[in-house]
This record gives C-alpha cells, structure tokens and sequence, in this order.
C-alpha cells in the first residue's frame, strides 16, 4: 500500500485487526514479520515521512537529574525512527542478563532465557543475519587464531552491523508493495482512549495539519519508543477515569540507559597482539567490532554487565571504508534518485554531527593521535529513583516527555572487577600496562560525571509477574488492559551492556505471535484456517510432508488439526518432527483427537502409496457425488474407556510433546457417558487443554446438546450456510472442515450456486479453475461464518502452494467482499 500522511486519510481510520503505534526498529519489523505471514496491520507514524533537519526540536522536554543527551539527540520521531539515526549494532542479552535480580534478591525477568532465544534466532532472519554471521566465536577466533576465552573471568565477543541499518530501505520494497502492510505518518498519537472493561475504544490522533481524528482498532502494540510510551500512560493515569492502571505506580520508572566512558590508558607492549585482538572483522559484507566482557563465571547475579572496548587511532583504510558505509546508508536507493539525494542530505546533516561527537567522547579528542585508552560501555542497574516524567509546567494534554535520569553506586565495584580482571591479563599475556582512572580503583560515582548515555533507553513500562512490580504481564500486555500490549525496550526489568535494538526486536516478535496466536485478527484468509492432517502423508514421503508442513506455517497458519489415525497413522509424528525443527513450534496450536485407534501396518501402508504416487500421480478428488451425513447415522468404532483415553494421550504426548485442545474422535451421545466426561476433563486439566468433539457429521443442535456448553465442536459445514439458506452459528469455538466436499454437492444440487461459484472463481484468473473454485468457496465460507475456523488440507506440494496464493491473492485485492456478492 502507498504510504500516506494522516491529513490526506479521507474516510475514516478504522482498523478491525491489528494497530502499531511507532514506525520505528520494533513496529516496522513486527509489520513485516506479520505481513509475511498472511497477517494485516496498519502502522501509525507521529512523524513524517522524510526525517526534518531539526528533528531534536520534536524531543524537548525537561531533563532534572543527570544529562541524558539522547532526550534530545537520540530519538527521531519519523518514518523509520531511529533506525534513521544508529549505526545497526546487533548483540543479543545472554542468559545471565535474565537472571538479574534486584536488591531484595529477588528475579527481575518473568521470563527465561529459553523463552527468549527462538526470537532471537527469529529477528536475525527477519533482518537478513544468516547463521553463519551469527557465529561471532568462531569468527572472531578464525581471526585472531586463539580462543575467545581468554582468562580471569573475561571472554572476546563481537556486536555485527546490519548492512542497511535504516529500516526504511532495509524493508523498502515490502513496506511500500505488501498489501497486508498499512503506513500512515504524521499520525501522532495524543491519548488512549479506554471502556469501562479496561479495553483501548480508540486513539486520538492529531495530523501534522492540526486536524483531530480518531482510530478505532480491536488490538493495539505501542512500539513508539521508551519515552513515548511512557508519555502516553503517563497521560492516560492523569487525565482518563477509565484508565485500568491508573494506580500503577511503576509507570514511567525504573528508567535506565548504559553508560559509555574512559576507564584509563594504555600503554601498549605488543601493538600487533592488540591489533590481533581488537581490530574490526569484516565477514559476509557485515562489519563486526570487537569488545571484551565479563563471561558467565566472572559474573554474579545482580551485578552490572560491562564491556570494554580498545579505542586505537583510526587507520586510513578504517576511514575509508567507515565512509563508504555512510554513503551506501544514506544514498542507498529507495525511490527516485533525486528523491534519494535529497533525503540522503538532510540525512548526512543529522547524522555527521551525532558520528563526530561519538567518536571524540570514545576518543577523548586523540582520533588521530597514538594514545590507545580503555573504553567501558556499562549496564545501569535499575533504581527507582530514575524515571520518566510529564513536564509539570505543562497541562497533561499537552506536555512533553521528559526524564529524571538518576545513577546510583551500585555499578562501581563490578566496573573495578572488571578493570582490574582486564588490566592482569594484559599484563599477563605482554599486551601492555591499563593505568586506569583513580575513581575506579575508589569505586568513586564521580566517575560517572565523564560518562554519557549511549542513546539506548530502557524501562518506564517494566514486564513482571504482577502489577504489584510492574507495568506489561510476562506476554507485555499491559495490567488490566486485554487488547493493550507494549513491544520494544520499555518493557525489560534490565538493560545488559549492549545496545538493545535486537533483544527489542525479538521480545516485539514474540508480542506478536503472542497476540495473533489468541485470534484477535480475522483480517485475512490465514488467520481463519487450520491446517489438516487426514491425508498428510498421501502417500509421499516424510521428508515431503515436512515440506508441505513448512509452506503452510511459513505462510502464517497458526493451528493444526491431529489425530492418530491421520496420515496413515503417521501425521502425529511427522507433525511433532515438524514443530521441533521450528523456532515458533510452540506458538502453533494443536487440536488433537482421541478415541479412534491407530491403523495397524501403517509405515508400510504409507512406504506402499508412496511408491504408486511415484508410478501414478494421483488426481484430485471428485466430490459431486458426496452427500453431507447427519450425526444420527455416523457408525461409532471408537474405545472411549479410561484406559484407551489415556493410553491415546501418551501416545500423542510422546509425538507432539503437547495439545491445545482435545476433542473427543466420533463419539456418539450413547458413547459420552459420565465416565467419559470425567476422564476427558482430567486430561485436560492436567495438560491445560479445552475439551470438545469432532464428527464427521453436519453439525446437529441436538447431538450438540449432548455435550457440556464449554466444549469446541468441529464437524462438518451445514451446506445451507454456504448457499446462503442457513444461519450462521455465531460461536467462537466452532471449526467447520468438508468445505471443498460440500462445495461439490453444491455443484451438483444447486445450479444457482454452481452459476455463482464460476463467476466468483474468475476473480482469480491467475490460478487454475479448481484452485480458484476452492479459494473462493473458503472466502465464502470466511465472509458467512464470520466467527468460525475452517480445516484445509491437501496432499499435493504444487496445489497446496497455490492455494495458498491464491488465499493472499483474496487478501491483497480484497476480493472477500466481491467473493460474497457473487453469491447474494
């Protein structure tokens, strides 16, 4: 979609799936991680599209404390945020940074490290990081020719720059083509608008023309930054009676940033070990900067995590190539080249100044001098006493952000460790003598007063276990609010030493997952579907039942549908084989089914229509003569006693490792007796599971009635909800699979639909005939069952690739619509 400024939106701005305020690092990757997976959201900008020459005058506000120079010089608030300002640093928080603990001793993440690192993995392929140029020790060590441990608690590492670090061009092509992505700048965010229930009604915008508008969205991800965050519920605490953390005093504080500093000089013994050491590694087109870090034995929970770096006099060759980095960032081609120059321009105004401040604070003014010194960049341990704040001199409508930056000395006597540590392995292996700065040796604060910010704002909306001690639950929705979630570094209980951009990005990816996972977008044909196992194998391999498993999670199907008899008695295995191999395995929910035995012989059965598939390509399935079934006259086969439920759980547990929901397999209203509620609501519990039935059967009111209210139903769909004869059933927990059989017995009995379905099939004349007659009649299905999921499934790798492009296709023209009116 083109990119377009509030003031020029004509219609209303209404949103029905999901909204990101913050076209900056977060909201942008979170846009097209979604977008790629076949999941519409609209990005809701402040700024404008091209970032103003004075952008610091958009970030004043009052600074009491400590100076943070990134108030005003390290936030931009335009199209790509500060994306249009950093150098695209990549380093990950590790596994002690989620083991900090406060003074009290007490564990500050709610989450693990394990729940961290598949997000890491997940935003290093969204930002183009293959994983050989993730593997910074052995890089570093084929470099250097040693090992990065290098004694007394301390370990090399390295942080890798993106190529493109301005997110704007990085993603240029799918943020200004993919349908499914929305931008929309000058759209500053003034308040939340919030319901009696605690959900966000709308957003109050403001044009960059002054004009008011409001945004209605089901869900909201606020991803503008730390200190806009914090504005926006600081605001909402003060002026809106609604506000469901009105009370939460932990809004805006714990407030941190690092701290960037010279602990001493060196006086260098052997410049070519130095050199050896620390120069910049250049691997795969990345550039990667060498630093020195406490490694896990050399530190203790609840200290403060630091780096050093060895800042030498920059060589010729470095400039150079420093140069031409900055030239491909800013006149790397977006648009039009003179729309290019233009923008890169302005750019360069902005950024050259911010480059030369940086390098004379690392430098102390020696850039091109022989002193080589010792730089620290040092985690701030949070305190409450650094916050976030309103201008008190402004009413709350109209006040800026601003902060009280405020350090205590809980930092210095593991910055001395550290030195000290540094400084006896110089000496040890001849690299030459540290003298450091007397204050560190005192665990002086006034070493701080040389230090500066690094731009790299944290906290203000804290994640924890309750809102007793802090601000977003262990998911980051926000306390009391169900459709209120905050993405990026706002969130995290500590900062680590790195630069936070990644570690924001990951957690922001996992939000998403998170929020689209409990189904609050309908927003395309994705989001409707669930994928089904029956015929997974078909007759082909594993291997290509892996494949077929991939394309239809990479695509953005969240849920499959299992039982043991699919797939030849083979689905359950492969479809746990696949999950493993994934790193959002655990974000896919599972419905699985029991009751009905596993096909006896069933590797060979599979082995046996694997080699006739290879003889004989089978065709597709003719369905005009298949007649719906009614519940009554289903034949029962399956054991439901104690013993096989149980024994049918192990068996799945032991394949797919877990289940989201348990469905009683072909069970008749005779078969569902107290026992077997009993046992099934046992199982579910222990395995936190929704129980539910599935029939092969039309659904019937009253077999439904057999079955407690709570339980999810999937049987087949009523043919007169698709032919427009039957009411939809307006429930949530209700999956309607036979939709492409009973497309065709609508072929065969109802001319007027038959008549209607070529017509709507040549909204789609890039795909063949069935595969256009099968889309169709799902978005057909989507548009008269809007609160139902629908199972489908094929075992042909080709016809299942384009199906899927053909579901996209109904999504990106919006075809739903027009799908639907064929059929009135």
């Amino acid at each position: 979609m083109p990119i377009i400024s509030l003031q020029d939106q004509r219609d209303p701005l209404v949103t029905n799936g999901l909204t990101i305020v913050g076209a900056g690092a977060v909201g942008i990757a979170i846009a097209v991680y979604l977008a790629r997976r076949g999941i519409a959201v609209t990005l809701l900008e402040g700024g404008p599209q091209t970032p103003p020459a004075d952008y610091s005058k958009a970030n004043i506000g009052p600074n009491v404390g400590r100076q943070l120079n990134g108030l005003l010089e390290g936030r931009m608030k335009a199209f790509g945020g500060t994306t249009r300002l950093w150098g695209g640093q990549l380093v990950p928080f590790d596994a002690p940074d989620f083991q900090a603990i406060d003074q009290a001793g007490r564990t500050l993440w709610p989450i693990g490290y394990n729940d961290f690192l598949p997000w890491i993995s997940a935003a290093y392929d969204l930002l183009g990081v293959n994983e050989q140029s993730r593997q910074i020790d052995k890089i570093w060590q084929s470099a250097a020719r040693q090992d990065p441990a290098i004694g007394h608690g301390l370990r090399m590492t390295m942080n890798i720059w993106l190529k493109q670090p301005d997110f704007t061009k990085l993603f240029a092509s799918e943020l200004a083509n993919n349908p499914l992505i929305r931008v929309i700048t000058d759209a500053a965010v003034q308040q939340l608008q919030f319901s009696a229930d605690g959900r966000v009604d709308a957003l109050m915008l403001v044009a960059a023309d002054g004009s008011a508008h409001m945004c209605k969205a089901e869900t909201i991800i606020l991803a503008n930054g730390t200190l806009e965050i914090a504005r926006l519920l600081l605001k909402a605490q003060q002026i809106n009676p609604h506000c469901p953390f009105r009370e939460n005093r932990h809004v805006g504080r714990w407030f941190m940033d690092h701290l960037h500093g010279l602990a001493g000089e060196i006086e260098v013994w052997a410049p070519k070990r130095l050199s050896t050491w620390f120069d910049n590694v250049y691997f795969d087109d990345h550039k990667y900067n060498v630093k020195i870090r406490l490694d896990a034995s050399g530190r203790t929970a609840g200290a403060s995590n630091i780096a050093g770096t060895i800042n030498p006099r920059m060589q010729l060759g470095s400039v150079a190539r420093e140069a031409k980095d900055l030239m491909l960032r800013l006149f790397g081609g977006r648009t039009s080249l003179i729309a290019d120059l233009r923008e890169g321009l302005v750019l360069l105004r902005i950024i050259a100044p911010l480059a030369w401040r940086y390098v004379v604070k690392r430098r102390a003014g020696s850039r091109f001098g022989q002193g080589v010194q010792l730089g620290l960049e040092i985690e701030q341990l949070p305190n409450w006493d650094s916050y976030l704040l309103l201008d008190p001199a402004r009413p709350p409508e109209t006040a800026p952000v601003g902060v009280h930056w405020h350090l205590d000395n809980r930092e210095m006597p593991t910055i001395r460790q550290f030195c000290e540590a540094l400084a006896s392995a110089f000496e040890e292996r001849g690299i030459g003598k540290i003298k450091l700065d007397p204050r560190i040796i005192a665990e002086d604060i006034a070493f701080f007063d040389e230090c500066h910010d690094a731009n790299h704002q944290m906290g203000g909306a804290r994640m924890a276990d309750s809102p007793v001690n802090g601000v977003v639950d262990r998911e980051c929705r926000v306390f009391g609010s169900p459709n209120l979630y905050i993405a990026g570094a706002a969130t995290f209980p500590s900062g680590s030493f790195a630069n936070p951009t990644l570690s924001a990005i990951a957690l922001g990816l996992r939000v998403a997952d998170k929020v689209t996972q409990v189904g609050q977008s309908r927003d395309t044909m994705i989001s409707c579907l669930v994928y089904g196992t029956a015929r997974l194998t078909g007759g082909a391999s594993e291997a290509a039942s892996l494949r077929m498993l991939g394309m239809v999670l990479d695509a953005g199907v969240r849920a499959i549908d299992c039982a043991a008899p699919y797939g030849m008695g083979t689905a359950e295995q492969v479809v746990g084989k696949a999950l493993q191999r994934r790193m959002d395995g655990n974000m896919i929910e599972i419905i699985a089914k029991v009751g009905l035995p596993r096909p006896s012989q069933a590797y060979i059965k599979t082995w046996l229509r694997a080699i006739k598939r290879l003889v004989k390509k089978p065709k597709p399935a003719n369905f005009l003569r298949w007649v719906p079934v009614e519940a009554a006259k289903i034949q029962r086969t399956g054991d439901f006693s104690a013993e096989a439920l149980g024994s049918s759980v192990n068996r799945t547990i032991k394949h797919l490792g877990r289940f989201d929901r348990l469905l009683l397999h072909e069970c008749g209203a005779e078969e569902y007796t107290p026992e077997v509620a009993v046992s099934l609501a046992a199982i579910a519990r222990q395995w936190g599971a929704q129980p539910g039935y599935a029939s092969s059967a039309k659904f019937d009111a009253e077999f439904n009635a057999c079955f407690p209210a709570d339980y999810m139903a999937e049987c087949a769909i009523d043919p007169g909800i698709l032919a427009g004869t039957a009411a939809p059933l307006l429930r949530s927990d209700i999956l309607f699979h036979s939709i492409i059989p009973t497309m065709g017995y609508l072929m065969a009995s109802d001319p007027a639909f038959s008549k209607a379905l070529e017509q709507a099939a040549e909204l789609l004349p890039a795909f063949d005939k069935p595969t256009a007659r099968i889309a169709v009649t799902y978005a057909l299905a989507v548009e008269r069952a809007p609160t139902a999921r629908f199972v489908f499934a094929s075992n042909d790798p080709a016809r299942l690739r384009d199906l899927l492009a053909a579901f996209q296709t109904i999504d990106r023209d919006n075809l739903r619509s027009k799908i639907a009116a064929s059929f009135a």
